[in-house]
C-alpha cells in the first residue's frame, strides 16, 4: 500500500476565525478557533506571562471572545497547570479522528499541517 498525504489546517483562518492567524514578533502565533462546550476560554488561555490569548486578539481587533478550540496544541505554557508528561498533539480527535482511522491512514503516512498568517 501506498503512502497518504493528509492535509490538515490550523488555527484561524478565512471560516473558521474569519481572520488570519498572526506573526507576532517574527513567530507564527496560531490563535485558537472559537468552539463551543470546549472547557477552554480565550480570557484563560496564556499568551506570555502577561498577556492573555484574549488581550492579544482584543489588541488585533478580532472580536471572537468564545470558548476556544487550542489546535494545533504544541505549547505547554498555554493552559495552567498541565500535568507532569504532557505531550502535544495536533487535534485529530472526534469526527476528524474518525476519518483518518476510516481511510487506515497510520504509521508511513505524511501530514502536511498548515496554516494562514500575516502580521
Amino acid at each position: 500500500m501506498g503512502r497518504k498525504v493528509i492535509l490538515s489546517r490550523k488555527g484561524f483562518d478565512g471560516t473558521t476565525g474569519g481572520k488570519a492567524s498572526r506573526i507576532i514578533d517574527g513567530k507564527l502565533v496560531s490563535l485558537p478557533i472559537p468552539r463551543a462546550d470546549s472547557g477552554y476560554f480565550h480570557k484563560n488561555l496564556i499568551f506570555s506571562p502577561t498577556e492573555s490569548y484574549l488581550k492579544v486578539m482584543k489588541d488585533l481587533g478580532i472580536k471572537l471572545y468564545s470558548e476556544a478550540h487550542v489546535d494545533p496544541d504544541i505549547r505547554k505554557s498555554i493552559i495552567p497547570n498541565r500535568p507532569e508528561g504532557w505531550r502535544g498533539l495536533f487535534g485529530q480527535s472526534g469526527p476528524s479522528q474518525g476519518t483518518l482511522h476510516n481511510r487506515q491512514v497510520g504509521k508511513g503516512d505524511i501530514f502536511l499541517f498548515f496554516g494562514w498568517f500575516k502580521e
